[in-house]
């Protein structure tokens, strides 16, 4: 493979002959690289690869997309190498063979289909797991929301539909499930109400109560 990244010229190909053509004034840059795919590793039907094992694809394209990018962070990491520069060429190397195959691939090949439903598993996930981890101070929607890259209404009716509860009534939940746990350990009552993000102790005994819990006071 090769990629013309500066100046100006012309490509001919004919057959297994390619001839580059350029003025000296405006010389072409050009970067060459190959590699072997080993197609046995590859998923079944239509995909990226399909630019690169396709008998009709073309021999030259316009579609660079990161190749630039990619080709030069190689070079970069060849001119200087620092401590993880195996990691990095590894990494550098298969976005290189990826986007050389996007770029002669047809648009059917890279067609992909999103699955909402997972995509919104998994925002709730991230939500309910920043619940969980922040049991013990104050939290608003709008910072759960932050955690899922949501506004905040949209992640508020997001996360009713999913886990079929409003995102306070679980927090609320899950500070009085915890609480119950620390009870167990006979820490006063003052401090557990501390712990799950009540300031006072008559709240917490109430919505403890209210779930269902029994204290000893």
């Amino acid at each position: 493979m090769c990629l013309a990244y500066a100046g100006s010229g012309t490509f001919t190909v004919e057959g297994e002959v390619h001839e580059i053509v350029s003025r000296p004034e405006a010389g072409l840059g050009i970067a060459f690289w190959g590699f072997a795919l080993d197609t046995t590793a590859l998923p079944e039907g239509p995909g990226w690869w399909d630019g690169l094992l396709r008998r009709e694809r073309p021999l030259v394209s316009p579609r660079l997309g990161s190749l630039p990018a990619i080709v030069s962070a190689l070079a970069a990491e060849a001119a200087s190498p620092r401590s993880g520069v195996d990691a990095q060429v590894r990494a550098l190397g298969s976005a290189l063979v990826i986007e050389t195959a996007r770029a002669f691939a047809a648009p059917e090949d890279l067609a992909v289909t999103l699955d909402p439903g997972a995509r919104a598993t998994s925002a709730v996930a991230a939500m309910r797991g920043y619940l969980a981890d922040n049991l013990a101070r104050p939290i608003r929607v709008e910072d759960v929301a932050a955690v899922a890259h949501l506004s905040d209404r949209h992640a508020a009716r997001l996360f009713g539909q999913e886990t079929g509860t409003p995102m306070i009534a679980e927090l609320r939940r899950l500070r009085l499930e915890h609480a119950a746990r620390l009870l167990e350990s006979e820490r006063p009552v003052a401090q557990v109400a501390r712990e799950c993000s009540y300031p006072e102790s008559r709240p917490f005994i109430t919505a403890f109560r209210a779930l269902g819990g029994t204290l000893h006071l």
